[in-house]
């Protein structure tokens, strides 16, 4: 019965230990840290930046410092987003461009771009609700696009994804 009192308790020792040095680091710090899910990220800043080197930086980082946020109806961040609100705090920081908070609403700006000539940075518009434009994105190159998913939180995805291609809309450019 001794012994093996003693091994939980070096078990929870060990484990307090773990648990009080990684909260003592994210506090050294001083940075929200967000939970980042290994997605290949860097992979795609590579193909991105090849394809178009002038206007990516600015966004990549800003899709890089709010991957895996979670997802949150009317929520604008920077822990916490919907759709409308990552394109709508992505493209004020990096661009200084205002947009409106609606992803309805921001269909109606900037010009109509077609499928087969999106850019980088163009944004991208789904009907998920069977009711008009619902969902919106932030085209990244190479036919994937970042956006606050309601299941996985900031993240990319890919056009050819048979939920959204099913559900495409539309694209805007806005810069």
């Amino acid at each position: 019965m001794l012994k093996y009192r003693s091994k939980i308790f070096i078990i929870s020792i060990i484990f307090f230990s773990l648990f009080s040095c990684s909260t003592a680091r994210k506090r050294e710090t001083g940075k929200k840290s967000y939970k980042y899910k290994n997605s290949g990220i860097r992979s795609n800043r590579k193909m991105i930046r090849r394809s178009n080197q002038k206007t990516t930086g600015k966004l990549d980082d800003l899709i890089e410092r709010y991957w895996g946020a979670k997802y949150k109806f009317g929520a604008t961040g920077p822990g916490k987003f919907d759709c409308s609100g990552f394109i709508q705090r992505v493209f004020k920081e990096a661009y200084s461009v205002k947009l409106p908070r609606s992803s309805k609403n921001q269909y109606k700006v900037g010009t109509y771009v077609s499928k087969s000539r999106l850019k980088y940075g163009d944004l991208v518009f789904f009907n998920t609700t069977g009711r008009g434009v619902s969902h919106v994105g932030v085209y990244i190159g190479n036919n994937k696009f970042s956006h606050a998913s309601s299941s996985k939180g900031v993240t990319i995805s890919s056009l050819e994804n048979p939920y959204y291609k099913k559900r495409y809309l539309g694209a805007r450019r806005v810069l």
